[in-house]
């Protein structure tokens, strides 16, 4: 994971300090948990090993690892994105069910949060640890939370924990398992700037809804230079576009289709063929 944590540290400490206010497009703020429809989709990601993921939340990441995926590289815009990701991966390994729901999902009393990190930290690589130990120091994890660095995007609690396979009790304890040998190779910055430094073809590639903030062309641009193996699958979140506009016009190798969701928000997975 190259990055410089001095410079993430100091920007975020700014943030949550109000001496930085990011704009909606510096993309410099967090995703706390999820809005997608993800228990209606968890599926596909059934039988695949190799995948290829925005970070955003990282919800998507964790329920493709329970389902087999056992190698990730995982990209974001956002420079904060890989040491929540690494976060929340320390979280499952440290805590409990219901530690972890308390201390990412609800408001914890702050001596609980204290008593929650205590256990995170020493999960943590190297760099995250740099990170949150100063972050945690200087603010505490109530004030962070409660801070620019994460999104006002309203987030249902109890509709999060559904939505998320890996937090139901049974396959929260399989995964403390699983990240002891998963493989996650961290990116960051613009996706069309880094595309050509993934190394791996993947059999699962989950954009989100990447293509609501590059906009059409950029979005197709990078789909196109992205390495899908054969039968693979690709899955794109789409919020207000329509699914006809994000299906790149090269992908003739394999097949698309489109799930409902709820309002206007589609999934369009394509398939690559064998």
């Amino acid at each position: 994971m190259k990055c410089n944590v001095t410079k993430d540290l100091n920007t975020a400490a700014a943030i949550v300090n109000f001496d930085v206010v990011p704009s909606v497009y510096s993309f410099n703020s967090l995703y706390k948990g999820t809005n997608e429809k993800l228990s209606k989709y968890v599926h596909f990601f059934a039988g695949k090993k190799r995948m290829l993921s925005v970070i955003a939340s990282g919800e998507q990441i964790f329920n493709a690892i329970l389902e087999g995926v056992n190698e990730i590289e995982a990209f974001d815009i956002c420079p904060f994105a890989k040491y929540y990701l690494f976060l929340k991966k320390a979280g499952i390994q440290a805590l409990t069910r219901e530690e972890y729901i308390d201390f990412f999902y609800k408001k914890a009393k702050e001596s609980h949060n204290k008593l929650y990190f205590d256990k995170i930290r020493t999960y943590l690589d190297d760099k995250s640890l740099i990170f949150w130990d100063n972050l945690f120091q200087r603010f505490g994890w109530e004030k962070i939370c409660f801070s620019l660095l994460f999104f006002r995007d309203p987030i249902d609690e109890e509709e999060n924990i559904i939505n998320n396979k890996y937090l139901e009790p049974a396959n929260f304890e399989r995964m403390k398992e699983f990240l002891a040998w998963v493989k996650i190779k961290v990116y960051t910055g613009d996706i069309l700037k880094i595309v050509r430094k993934f190394k791996q073809e993947s059999d699962l590639i989950y954009l989100s809804n990447i293509s609501f903030y590059t906009g059409i062309k950029t979005y197709l641009q990078m789909h196109s230079k992205l390495r899908l193996a054969p039968n693979g699958i690709s899955l794109s979140y789409n919020m207000k576009l329509q699914p006809e506009d994000i299906k790149p016009k090269h992908l003739k190798n394999g097949t698309f289709s489109d799930i409902e969701l709820s309002g206007s928000e589609k999934l369009t997975i394509y398939q690559r063929a064998i």
